[in-house]
């Protein structure tokens, strides 16, 4: 199953490589925020709860 999963994390990543800057936050960050800054708060010194919360979205 991880290895199904890192496949597809790749294939999301190459497939958005031109969508995303690190110089600048976009419109897919920004919604993803303001769609989930109540968890992101409360969660924000919990990375495995953090990260669950990207694996949901993803």
């Amino acid at each position: 199953m991880g290895a199904i999963r890192s496949i597809q994390a790749l294939y999301i990543n190459m497939k958005n490589l031109s969508i995303h800057s690190e110089q600048e936050h976009n419109k897919y960050l920004t919604g993803f925020v303001l769609l989930n800054i109540g968890q992101i708060e409360a969660y924000k010194n919990n990375k495995a709860m953090l990260e669950e919360i990207i694996a949901r979205r993803t």
